[in-house]
């Protein structure tokens, strides 16, 4: 069933990022809300591609299986770079550092990434058409 072997792919690549994150950043913390995070926004996907009356084939498990992937790309650094800020700072100190510190390098990552899609999205790919 393409259904079952989508949510088993995508529940085998959240928890290996999962683990990952915790051996890296060894704060369960910033662990939880990355997973959470993934989780939110595979969610969001598969619920669009629902309201758009998509079923679930190839093409949007193979999407939402690189979603996880994509998803915490660019969280994974401000984690980090949140982590490595002084302990005695606030929760909010410790993120308006983080985000100034790697802010500016997320966003022009995600402003490639973007560009990238829209050269994509001109081809005839259906993985494209149909998930973009």
């Amino acid at each position: 069933n393409m259904a079952t072997s989508c949510v088993s792919a995508v529940f085998l690549s959240t928890m290996f990022v999962a683990v990952m994150l915790t051996v890296t950043l060894q704060n369960l913390v910033l662990v939880v809300f990355a997973t959470l995070h993934v989780i939110g926004v595979c969610l969001a996907l598969v619920a669009t591609l629902v309201l758009q009356g998509h079923k679930l084939g190839v093409v949007e498990s193979i999407s939402v299986s690189l979603l996880v992937g994509l998803s915490i790309d660019y969280l994974v650094h401000l984690a980090s770079a949140y982590q490595d800020q002084l302990a005695t700072q606030s929760r909010v100190q410790r993120t308006i550092a983080a985000v100034s510190q790697f802010g500016g390098t997320v966003m022009a990552g995600a402003a490639t990434t973007g560009l990238s899609a829209v050269f994509l999205l001109m081809g005839t790919l259906t993985f494209f058409s149909g998930v973009g």
